[in-house]
């Protein structure tokens, strides 16, 4: 407040209601005319006038000052600040969560098909949880077979499990003697892998089908490596015959017939196992055993050799070795497994039956292929080497985008049965007439 007069006015402020004050409260100051608040309280609210006084008189000036609080909008500020905290907090716990849950999830599809239900899918249930809690299940209990009583033999394979080798087991059956097995050995306490070793103990243990190598026991003594005991036939891989026959003129290519039977087994041993609620995630040539003798000479097996001379049928994805060039995309890129996804698989494997092996879709790189498969637009494959236009659009379903779409093992099986009939039917009424 300034004023100016002769004699000098002296100027002093005061607030309405009250008298002038020679001392103000300790927050506000007067100097020379000019009124500082440090620090303002809701008290200083009010009409302050400023009076200018001299031997000649006086004059005055008001002014209102309201005082507004802004305590609320701190306490919101702070609110604020914690709920967005709290949501944080909840967002990192919920993703933790998810990504815990995930995991075990993914586990337990390799213990058991993601549709499992019933009596079949409690059981496999138990065997999950003992599984991730690292203890043994009933059924390995009753398999084990000790250390002792093993003989390893020759090597036969190698794969991202271990060493596949001959041997033979002493006290496997009541008969006195050794019985002649296939010794599959994993040497690594890897987690998944040791997950997946007893799933495939349990699957290939319980579902006993001709068509199917069957597992006769495994042998866990020691902490090193574990072994699944698997039966012995003087068969060989199919991958491997196959390609020998298009490098080798001693070895001829397969006939229709040839075939036409490996088809109807291979799809007898995959409804056997679909039956049983189980997924064999890993179909393909290079995990059958074919003899040329006998009824039923092609069994279905799964050996994880994903070394030489199959290295090339895998592809590492996200830290995992896949067999890309046979999968769906919800196998290959989010690691669904199921029956459908072995459906898709089943009909790249007779693919490989008419193509004597050879690698699919070589036209593609891995890196093209996965990016068609996150496309799923297209059709990634061919039926038109099938004669039979019932099974061409069979297998054309098989390689369905949407795995809703795709056929049952079971309509898969009725139809390559009735497409070896009509040529067996067809056959033989043209040897009738050339009679």
């Amino acid at each position: 407040c300034k004023a100016q007069g002769n004699p000098a006015p002296i100027v002093q402020w005061v607030k309405e209601g009250l008298k002038p004050l020679l001392v103000w409260p300790p927050h506000i100051e007067d100097v020379n005319g000019t009124l500082i608040f440090h620090g303002v309280q809701d008290d200083d609210a009010g009409q302050y006038t400023c009076i200018a006084t001299n031997s000649q008189g006086l004059i005055s000036a008001s002014i209102l000052i309201n005082v507004t609080s802004d305590y609320d909008g701190a306490e919101s500020i702070a609110k604020t600040i914690i709920i967005t905290l709290g949501a944080a907090a909840a967002y990192i716990f919920l993703s933790v969560g998810l990504l815990i849950w995930c995991r075990l999830r993914r586990r337990q599809r390799k213990l058991r098909s993601p549709n499992d239900g019933g009596a079949g899918g409690a059981e496999a249930q138990l065997d999950v949880q003992t599984a991730l809690h690292g203890r043994q299940s009933p059924a390995i209990d009753k398999l084990n077979v000790p250390n002792s009583s093993i003989t390893k033999g020759a090597l036969q394979g190698k794969g991202r499990f271990g060493d596949i080798l001959e041997g033979s087991v002493t006290g496997l059956s009541s008969a006195e003697g050794s019985t002649r097995v296939l010794l599959r050995i994993l040497s690594t306490r890897d987690e998944d892998l040791n997950i997946e070793f007893r799933r495939q103990v349990d699957m290939f243990h319980r579902v006993r089908h001709a068509n199917l190598v069957a597992v006769l026991g495994c042998c866990r003594d020691s902490p090193d490596f574990q072994m699944i005991l698997m039966e012995y036939h003087p068969y060989i891989n199919l991958k491997s015959h196959l390609l020998l026959s298009t490098s080798s003129s001693s070895q001829p290519p397969w006939s229709v017939a040839q075939i036409q039977s490996a088809t109807i087994q291979i799809a007898r041993g995959m409804n056997a196992l679909a039956e049983a609620r189980f997924v064999h995630r890993d179909l393909g040539t290079r995990n059958i055993l074919v003899a040329f003798h006998g009824k039923d000479n092609t069994k279905i097996g799964s050996f994880g050799m994903d070394k030489e001379p199959f290295n090339n049928d895998y592809y590492v994805y996200k830290h995992q070795s896949i067999a890309l060039r046979w999968l769906p995309h919800e196998a290959a890129l989010e690691d669904e497994y199921s029956t459908k996804s072995d459906v898709w698989m089943f009909a790249v494997t007779i693919w490989e039956l008419h193509h004597a092996a050879q690698r699919p879709l070589s036209d593609r790189s891995d890196e093209v292929l996965l990016a068609d498969l996150r496309k799923k637009c297209g059709q990634l494959w061919d039926a038109s080497f099938c004669k039979s236009n019932a099974m061409s659009s069979l297998l054309v379903k098989c390689w369905s985008h949407d795995p809703i779409l795709r056929p049952s093992f079971d309509e898969l099986l009725v139809c390559a049965e009735s497409n070896s009939n009509n040529a067996t039917l067809s056959t033989s009424n043209g040897e009738s007439k050339t009679r």
